[in-house]
């Protein structure tokens, strides 16, 4: 005869981990989500194509405006004047033709256009050419960044030398964003 079980013993040592079973399949892709919103172009473009004469340090004056989106960049027409109202970087692009003037003193004669911040040259935006005939006629164009971190503020071209023409002038401004934090 079998006699009554005796007490459980005592749980012996835990054995070693067994090898990492086999990746399970892959699961199925999530829904899409949500198309994001991109910032609407803000961007102001200013023409001029009368030839005016300038001499000394001019700001050049855009009789007409193209392109105008948004309220982030204002222009009067007639004016030199580009007022920024909205914080950020900026893209300032830039052509002109220049000529000397039928009273300009005598020649070479030196033309620098440069683009201003509030006053201050903004660096790389700059042009010069320095003419060594009557009758010649220069295009002087940039395209810089321009960071504005506190509105309003005023972009303007000033141009400097002798006596001068310029006409087919052309200048956008385009905010291309927020200024990053680092």
């Amino acid at each position: 005869a079998t006699g009554p079980t005796g007490p459980t013993g005592v749980t012996g040592v835990t054995g070693a981990t067994g090898p990492t079973g086999p990746t399970g399949p892959t699961g199925a892709t999530g829904a899409t989500g949500p198309t994001g919103t991109a910032e609407p172009v803000q961007l102001l473009s200013a023409y001029s194509t009368p030839a005016q004469g300038g001499t000394g340090q001019t700001p050049l004056v855009f009789d007409r405006n193209a392109l105008s989106y948004g309220t982030a960049v204002n222009h009067a027409v007639n004016t030199a004047d580009f007022t920024i109202n909205q914080p950020g970087v900026y893209t300032l692009a830039f052509s002109g033709s220049f000529a000397p003037s039928g009273t300009s003193e005598s020649l070479p004669l030196n033309i620098t256009t440069v683009a201003q911040l509030n006053g201050t040259a903004i660096p790389g935006g700059s042009s010069q050419h320095t003419f060594m005939e009557k009758g010649e006629v220069a295009t002087q164009a940039f395209t810089i960044p321009v960071s504005v971190s506190s509105v309003p503020a005023t972009v303007r071209l000033v141009c400097s030398g002798g006596d001068f023409l310029y006409s087919n002038l052309s200048a956008t401004l385009t905010r291309d964003g927020a200024i990053p934090s680092s």
